[in-house]
């Protein structure tokens, strides 16, 4: 476990590179794993091409989804915490707000 680690944090790793060096790994668990977590293996196999995709880069930093995540988790913050919303504009104001606080609602300026 500790190779997968290391070799997801390597930041100099291209996605031609990628594919050698998990490959390797997949090699690596399918040998010395232990029996009991044999189905353990496959999920490196199964998903290889997700997993290569990872180390594509777009402006110098790897491509991920942790900002929508991010915004998703704001989304049901608010709606745990305001219990029910009856005005879906009120809503959605308030959520165009939390995520970006220096946008302008509904014409009103700051």
């Amino acid at each position: 476990m500790n190779d997968y680690k290391y070799f997801n944090s390597d930041r100099d790793i291209t996605p031609e590179s990628a594919i050698g060096k998990l490959d390797d790994l997949i090699l690596d668990f399918y040998y010395f794993i232990i029996p009991k977590y044999k189905n353990i293996y496959k999920m490196p196999s199964n998903w290889r091409n997700e997993i290569i995709n990872y180390f594509n880069k777009l402006n110098g930093y790897r491509i991920n989804n942790g900002n929508i995540e991010r915004h998703n988790r704001n989304i049901k913050t608010i709606l745990r915490q305001s219990y029910v919303y009856t005005n879906f504009d009120r809503f959605r104001n308030h959520v165009i707000y939390v995520i970006n606080p220096n946008v302008t609602i509904l014409g009103y300026s700051k």
